[in-house]
């Protein structure tokens, strides 16, 4: 395995980017080299080198979109901001966080989101509890998570971008290729 050297000083700005109890110096490197991979369009082979670019990426209607099972997020950004290690539920919870923020109650957030909520602590079928904005959100497909993340968007009047690929497997919608879902407030 090779290894990397950096300066005191990338070191810290390194260690600025990381989560507590979260990364290592490997996953967070790792993370942003897959960022910068994704950015410039480059498609890896199977043993991780360059491949063809990608200028296939399918950008899908977000209000009628193709099934997204299986389709594993690359990238996602709330109102221009980067989200670390993007997940469909993570794109979801953010928006929550956001919204619990923004609207000002539990029932306005209910309102808007869509989803399946509870005011305060509650960790049984499939609800898990975010903290942040004291509730409890029941975990759904990658599907129902991109419907009330734009749901929620459209509440908020906030842009959100994810792009995601899917595995090249059966049962995949476009198996192997990359799919962009945007929404801004101007396509209102």
């Amino acid at each position: 395995m090779p290894t990397v050297t950096l300066s005191d000083p990338a070191f810290g700005e390194l260690k600025s980017l990381a989560e507590p109890f979260v990364d290592t110096p490997e996953s967070l490197i790792a993370a942003l080299i897959h960022a910068e991979v994704e950015r410039r369009g480059i498609l890896l082979n199977g043993n991780g080198r360059p491949g063809i670019t990608n200028d296939e990426t399918l950008r899908l209607n977000p209000d009628a979109h193709e099934n997204l099972r299986f389709a594993r997020p690359i990238s996602a950004t709330v109102e221009g901001q980067p989200l670390h290690r993007p997940k469909w539920s993570s794109l979801r919870v953010h928006l929550h966080i956001l919204g619990h923020r923004r609207l000002g109650s539990f029932d306005a957030l209910r309102g808007a989101s869509g989803a399946n909520l509870r005011q305060g602590r509650y960790e049984m079928d499939g609800y898990k509890y975010v903290p942040q904005a004291d509730l409890s959100i029941q975990g759904v497909d990658s599907n129902l998570a991109w419907d009330h993340s734009l749901g929620l968007a459209r509440a908020l009047g906030v842009p959100i971008k994810i792009t995601f690929q899917w595995p090249d497997r059966e049962g995949a919608a476009h198996p192997g290729q990359t799919g962009v879902l945007e929404w801004t407030p101007t396509e209102s």
